[in-house]
């Protein structure tokens, strides 16, 4: 960010986040940010009807049988981001390639210091999941991320037109109310008239965030939109390991708005009661 990290007073979101990495609840985060034990967790405390049900969970990547799975499916690892191959036809992926692929996926190691030091990443037993695919008229759907602050939504990233290959998609920030905040680079470039349509189930969007942000600081709850139906994503503690120049702008309203917690604080007594 090119400047020196306040940890003693922090001010400033991205300061704050980098903080949190340090004194936050990693046991919790980390059971949050394993894709497949937070699905078991929200089937615990009642949200089974957001949840993508699993085709298949592997321990390694010589595992996968590809003869098993159907001809559309997303496989992803549980440990990080990133890490993900979306079959469209099974007949036309090469799975020598694909098993390599998820072979090197599998061992990426988040918490250390080159690829972000993101520490929830660290304890987290890696597997290999697989998902059905997604599709709205044969396109990958709309992502949701809603950006929680201590439990209050404060903005979403509307993630649209996303590449299947590279993963890169066209992201615009919005408020609470749906109003285009033109902070990061594809906001700023969008015309002087452009406006996104919210989706109709915007209040339960919003009550489901604030549900599985419940008595936590920070972090960001990733949805899918699919025909109007929400689908839960993952939970998302430190985007872009806490150094998004993207947020800039926000950078000293956020880091206002955000209230650290005592150090090392829990959060999973909160979070587990909710319903």
């Amino acid at each position: 960010m090119k400047r020196k990290l306040n940890l003693k007073h922090p001010t400033l979101f991205s300061e704050k986040l980098m903080w949190l990495k340090l004194y936050s609840d990693h046991e919790f985060m980390s059971q949050c940010s394993d894709k497949v034990l937070i699905k078991e967790l929200l089937i615990k405390n009642g949200f089974e009807r957001y949840v993508i049900k699993n085709l298949a969970v592997y321990e390694q990547a010589k595992d996968i049988d590809f003869k098993a799975l159907p001809q559309q499916f997303a496989m992803k690892t549980n440990h990080g981001y990133a890490t993900n191959i979306i079959c469209f036809n099974k007949d036309e992926l090469d799975q020598k390639k694909a098993r390599q692929k998820m072979a090197r996926f599998m061992r990426k190691d988040y918490s250390i210091a080159a690829s972000g030091a993101e520490i929830q990443y660290r304890n987290i037993k890696r597997k290999i999941l697989v998902e059905p695919l997604l599709l709205e008229n044969g396109e990958l759907p709309d992502d949701l991320k809603v950006y929680c602050i201590n439990g209050e939504p404060v903005a979403t990233m509307v993630c649209q037109n996303r590449d299947a290959e590279t993963g890169k998609a066209t992201k615009y920030l919005v408020d609470p109310a749906w109003n285009l905040l033109r902070i990061n680079s594809d906001g700023k470039k969008a015309p002087p008239d452009f406006k996104l349509v919210p989706p109709p189930n915007l209040s339960e969007l919003y009550q489901l965030a604030r549900a599985l942000s419940t008595g936590i600081p920070f972090v960001r709850v990733d949805f899918y939109i699919l025909n109007n139906v929400l689908y839960f994503g993952e939970l998302t503690f430190t985007p872009s390991a806490g150094v998004s120049k993207n947020l800039n702008e926000v950078d000293r309203a956020w880091g206002e708005r955000l209230v650290l917690p005592e150090k090392d604080a829990k959060y999973l007594d909160t979070w587990i009661k909710v319903k």
